[in-house]
């Protein structure tokens, strides 16, 4: 890993350097605008001489296609600009030019071989492939001839970088105030600071060289060109998908816009603004250095074996859920890449990917375009617990953050369901259901009376008897009996009947019966109710300016919510249930009948009655609002706090052996999900039947008794509030007249359900109480508070608002829209995968303890268990009546996968997500998936999505690998990077991690921070962002593109025996380290000369404006090719035919006119000084010592 790093961080001020130095190089050399002498000529140096050797102007001669722009040049603004630009700072001139002179003509500076290896490249480049080349060549003069600049943004360098090394304070902040303090002054002379920014600036280039020549350095590269080698010249598919990709990214929609562009530049900056901000709570205090050491500390002592805590804690090992980091890592790739590539066996259509939908659903809530604060929810939900307390402040609070909370519920949700025996006596579950919450949960949750031993006297009266003996025993039963008719057909209600299936109307969602296979489950129910809600306008919000041409306001999702006559078609203020009817009997009287669910009795009354449900009360004038945001979340509180959620659970009872049979409903009406967790019997000291139907929070009856038929009559409005009505219907003990049953029978009944009566703080509800505990997080997807945010509050605590919530409203949808009941394919599935992984150490699979320690039928029965506080000896997530809420939290011993991602110790919310929050990615990342679902974007998306997807399937685990020749093993390579995680701290210093051998960290940090941050004035984002306009504004087509990909490819490989021979990674890591020692010394020259001659309107600029080749690309490939193998190149004789040694002396003696103003003559000097009263200044020297010297 150590290579990835520093090698990257260190290698682009090296080519700054070398670019620098190779252009005043060619410039000093080649700088003539003339192909042929004409002496007269007064633009010319007429030196009269004739002498063999190197000829400065006719250097180029042979090479048409370079010298073409250099002939543009005209001498006299061509002398202007260098003038101007030199005149800037012309101390740093001597010194840069020496320094150049001694690179020039030292043997082991490489230049001639890493010449004669840029032939090579140019070579492959243009032979390798030629029918590749032939069709790139046209492209390449597109973005030759853009009106934006291309070449001068490839460099990472600028003005604006040049000043800030050679003459901003800051570059050297700290080393000044180190040498100020030791030498007891209070400032520091200019030649001073000049000595600490000469040596910083050596120290750097002295570094880098070090670094290209590491082992480190070396590997990067071998690996590079190895990925590169596979990817396009032996794995087909991964070069298609490439392509394909890239196809994508320049799609012609992009010539309209360039958000899309911009959008990717702001992920990369928000990399950047991340690594220049602090860790911490506030603004932070620990730097990004420290937080990445912390983290591999760790993770190598909790995720890998050998970690102090890891082989001594049995939580981060368990068999099947192991948190070993290669085994966590190759588990979450595979649920990652299941999103990506998804297996049939999970969605409809295959042709149409999860993450393809998820764009085009977030791009339908239209104002996820502007959302802006992600970033900043993340730090939120870090900060805060389950409850919303803040968890560094808050003393109350959990010490588990509400990310941790959040996953831990998804995997709580997805598995806590189970099945249960047929055995009335010895009653049991028998195993887990898949997440499917049956009776027989809700019932075992609300403490009622389950079992029904048989009585020793033989009294089989309801007093002795449990549920089961009330109940049908199975399906085929329950079905059949017809005791029980729901809207006039056969009701099966059994121990194993879905709990969910017994919602009604409106607050079914999308579940359509019992025997749904996907609906039944606590999350697809869940979140599909979400996206329905917030999509298709099931509820009463709306935003009044949304409208189609006719009139009519529309939903999220473009259906019609109201029409254009103000009727309301989606949304629904009053709804009913469905009609029952349950046959009643006394069969010593011969009596039997109906009772209908309101209590009405009758032989013909059809399919039954039913009730009538109103929603919370709206005036037109706050249900129409401005935006889709405000509708938006305004509507998930609605559903959290308000939406009616109805519960209708009929009973056929026999209350007397088989003599009385009585009918039962038991109906839960709830104010939203809030009020479904917090339903159960109003009770005060105890809970007494005639209390039945009370509202918890009203304190209202919702019939006017326990006892009257006919419809509901009193809904409480109060968020979260809820009622539970028990009635029993028939003929009772003694009586003969169809009626409410007597107080015997509905006592018992009563009991039978609420058995914990006499102690109702001892009993939750129906809803499990794990599921309802850890339900508050749940809360905090829509808004970050302690309070509960009701409609009517939303405005008070708008800036509090998750803006997560429309992301993962966005996933809901698209995985509702990719689940088939019919052909039981659940998309759900792939979010519950994933979180299960995520979810890790606290999950693990035992034999259930409440099972397993029932004290009248004891069985080990295997379930998949999340280890929560209240979980030891015969406790665990289906105890029911555990005392206090937390003993259903999380363990908090445990630290889990988030939790060493958010923080190095509990509640210091210090850890890398803290730095995520700080930057601006996640809102980046939000805003490119709003731009990518646009239906203008449809073949951009579809290049995109199919591009990543060819690629991802050839980044395979060891046992899906066929031809490792071809195939990337990612597994493999996790365990590696295991591997080095786990050896890292192992010999450094955990104590001080200010210690060198660190510096891996500080090394990464840095780059990222010096080169993406907005604010460093080393961000190459900018300089990307114009490369990426000209390649945008040329349109490759797919064949260029390819083509491209296929000289690269060729580039690799020695042309003779079509293998790798690493010749870029030679010139890197051997020819330019050999260059660099010798610019060291003169470094800080050669960085004010590049400042000076950068400035903008200065010579670069003028130059690069000016030299454009009236030659094609292809006549300048070819003679730069020549050029690097010319005799004038390579020959080495150390004289005038030397051009490397030429040219040094030729600087030094310049480095001597600079300084000194003019050069004594000598014998054979090559420049001879006439200069005196009697002579023309008009020699060759004077014209050069006109040029150079101080006007």
């Amino acid at each position: 890993m150590k290579q990835y790093k520093k090698f990257i961080k260190n290698v682009l001020p090296g080519l700054i350097l070398a670019g620098i130095s190779f252009f005043i190089s060619i410039f000093v050399i080649s700088c003539s605008n003339k192909s042929k002498k004409q002496l007269a000529d007064p633009n010319l140096f007429s030196d009269g001489l004739s002498k063999d050797g190197i000829a400065l102007f006719s250097l180029l001669d042979n090479y048409p296609a370079l010298k073409s722009g250099i002939k543009k040049l005209e001498p006299i603004e061509f002398n202007q600009k260098v003038n101007a630009s030199l005149e800037l700072d012309r101390k740093d001139i001597p010194g840069a030019l020496r320094s150049l002179s001694e690179l020039l003509k030292n043997d082991h500076s490489n230049i001639r071989p890493t010449l004669f290896k840029v032939n090579k490249l140019l070579n492959r480049l243009r032979t390798g492939d030629p029918e590749a080349y032939s069709n790139t060549l046209s492209f390449f003069e597109k973005i030759r001839n853009s009106s934006s600049d291309f070449i001068a943004p490839l460099l990472p360098v600028d003005y604006t970088l040049l000043h800030y090394l050679r003459s901003d304070i800051k570059y050297i902040q700290t080393e000044y105030e180190i040498k100020l303090a030791e030498s007891g002054k209070t400032s520091l002379s200019y030649e001073e600071v000049e000595k600490i920014r000469e040596d910083k600036l050596k120290a750097a280039i002295l570094k880098i060289s070090n670094t290209l020549k590491g082992t480190d350095a070396k590997d990067l590269l071998t690996d590079v060109e190895d990925i590169l080698d596979k990817s396009i010249n032996k794995n087909e598919n991964i070069k298609a998908g490439i392509v394909k990709f890239l196809e994508g990214f320049f799609d012609s929609s992009l010539l309209k816009d360039r958000v899309i562009k911009e959008k990717l530049i702001g992920v990369i900056e928000g990399l950047g603004n991340m690594m220049a901000s602090k860790a911490g709570l506030g603004t932070g205090s620990k730097s990004p250095e420290t937080v990445f050491k912390e983290l591999v500390i760790n993770v190598e002592k909790y995720y890998t074996v050998g970690g102090s805590v890891y082989d001594a804690d049995s939580n981060y090992n368990e068999t099947g859920y192991s948190t070993e980091i290669a085994t966590i890592l190759t588990d979450l790739y595979k649920r990652v890449r299941n999103l990506i590539l998804t297996p049939s066996g999970y969605i409809k259509d295959s042709g149409n990917s999860v993450l393809s939908l998820l764009s085009v659903y977030y791009n339908k809530l239209n104002f996820t375009e502007s959302i802006n604060s992600v970033d900043n929810s993340i730090t939120q939900l870090m900060s805060i617990d389950l409850n919303g307390k803040e968890r560094a402040s808050d003393t109350s609070s959990d010490s588990v953050s509400a990310i941790e909370s959040l996953m831990f519920m998804l995997s709580l949700a997805d598995i806590y369901g189970y099945y249960w025996n047929n055995d009335q006596e010895k009653t049991q579950i028998t195993g887990m259901s898949g997440g499917i919450i049956s009776l027989g949960d809700a019932t075992h949750s609300l403490g009622s009376k389950i079992s029904s031993p048989k009585p020793a006297n033989g009294d089989d009266s309801i007093t002795n008897l449990g549920l089961t003996a009330v109940l049908n025993t199975n399906y085929t039963e329950a079905l059949n009996n017809g005791k029980v008719k729901r809207d006039g057909i056969n009701y099966p209600i059994y121990l194993n009947t879905s709990a969910l299936s017994l919602l009604e109307g409106e607050s079914r969602g999308r579940l359509s019966s019992a025997s749904d296979s996907v609906y039944t489950k606590t999350i697809p129910f869940v979140l599909s109710l979400i996206a329905d809600t917030l999509y298709s306008g099931k509820a009463p919000y709306f935003n009044k300016n949304k409208k189609d041409a006719d009139g009519n306001v529309l939903n999220s999702d473009g259906s019609i919510y109201r029409n254009s006559a103000g009727n309301d078609l989606t949304y629904k203020s009053s709804w009913r249930t469905a009609s029952y009817k349950i046959e009643v009997e006394k069969k010593s009287k011969g009596i039997k009948n109906y009772a209908g669910l309101d209590g009405t009795e009758s032989t013909n009354i059809a399919n039954g009655t039913y009730y009538s449900i109103q929603e919370v009360s709206l005036s037109e004038t706050d249900r129409a609002l401005e935006t889709d945001e405000e509708a938006f979340y305004k509507n998930f509180q609605w559903l959290l706090y308000q939406k009616r959620m109805v519960l209708v659970i009929p009973v056929h009872v026999d209350a007397l052996g088989n003599e009385i049979r009585e009918a039962v409903y038991a109906t839960v009406v709830a104010n939203g999900l809030k009020g479904l967790m917090n339903v159960k019997p109003y009770c005060t000291d105890t809970c007494s039947e005639k209390d039945s139907g009370i509202w918890l929070q009203a304190k209202q009856r919702i019939k006017s008794g326990y006892d009257t038929k006919g419809d509901l009559t009193y809904f409480s409005d109060l968020p979260g509030d809820s009622a539970f009505l028990i009635q029993v219907w028939g003929f009772g003990i003694a009586g003969e007249v169809y009626g409410f049953t007597d107080s015997t029978i509905y006592q018992q009944v009563f009991r039978l359900l609420f058995a914990k009566f006499n102690e109702p703080s001892r009993f939750y509800g129906p809803i499990p109480a794990p599921i309802k505990w850890n339900f508050n997080v749940m809360e905090k997807l829509g808004f970050i508070s302690s309070l509960e945010v009701t409609p009517a509050l939303v405005k008070d605590n708008w800036e509090k608002r998750n803006q997560l919530l429309p992301l993962v409203v966005a996933l809901a949808k698209a995985l509702m829209e990719q689940t088939d009941v019919a052909s039981g394919k659940n998309a759900f599935s792939l979010l519950t995968e994933l979180a299960a992984v995520l979810s890790r150490p606290y999950m693990n699979r035992i034999n259930d303890p409440v099972a397993l320690n029932d004290t009248t039928n004891p069985q080990a029965i295997s379930i998949v268990s999340l280890k929560i506080r209240g979980g030891a000896g015969a406790f665990g997530i289906r105890s029911a009546q555990m005392p206090t809420a937390d003993l259903y939290y999380p363990d908090k011993e445990i630290r889990g996968f988030f939790s060493v991602l958010i923080e190095n110790q509990l509640r210091y919310q210090d850890g890398l997500f803290s730095l995520v929050g700080k930057g601006s990615t996640l809102s980046s990342l939000s805003g490119l998936l709003f731009e990518l679902g646009k239906s203008s974007r449809d073949t951009m998306r579809k290049n995109f999505v199919e591009g990543l997807q060819m690629i991802v399937n050839e980044l395979r685990l060891e046992s899906e690998v066929t031809d490792n020749s071809k195939q990337f093993n990612i597994e493999a390579s996790i365990k590696r990077l295991r591997d080095r995680v786990a050896a890292y701290p192992d010999s450094r210093p955990v104590t001080n991690l200010n210690d060198p051998s660190w510096d891996i960290f500080d090394d990464l940090v840095g780059f990222m921070k010096d080169y993406l941050s907005t604010a460093s004035a080393f961000r190459y984002t900018d300089n990307l962002s114009q490369i990426l306009d000209v390649l945008i504004d040329a349109q490759p087509t797919k064949v260029e593109l390819n083509s491209m990909l296929s000289i690269l490819g060729a580039m690799l490989l020695d042309p003779q025996t079509k293998t790798q021979d690493y010749l870029i990674r030679s010139l890197l890591h051997e020819d330019l380290p050999s260059m660099l020692p010798y610019l060291a010394p003169g470094g800080k020259y050669f960085v004010g000369v590049a400042e000076s001659l950068s400035k903008p309107g200065y010579f670069l600029s003028y130059f690069n404006k000016t030299v454009r080749s009236d030659y094609s690309i292809n006549a300048l490939i070819w003679d730069l090719e020549r050029f690097c193998v010319s005799a004038e190149v390579q020959m080495a004789t150390k004289d005038k035919k030397d051009l490397f040694y030429s040219t040094a002396v030729l600087l030094e003696q310049f480095g001597g006119l600079v300084e000194n103003g003019r050069k004594a003559s000598y014998p054979d000097a090559y420049f001879s000084d006439q200069w005196n009263s009697a002579e023309k200044y008009n020699s060759y020297f004077d014209r050069l010592n006109f040029i150079l010297s101080v006007k």
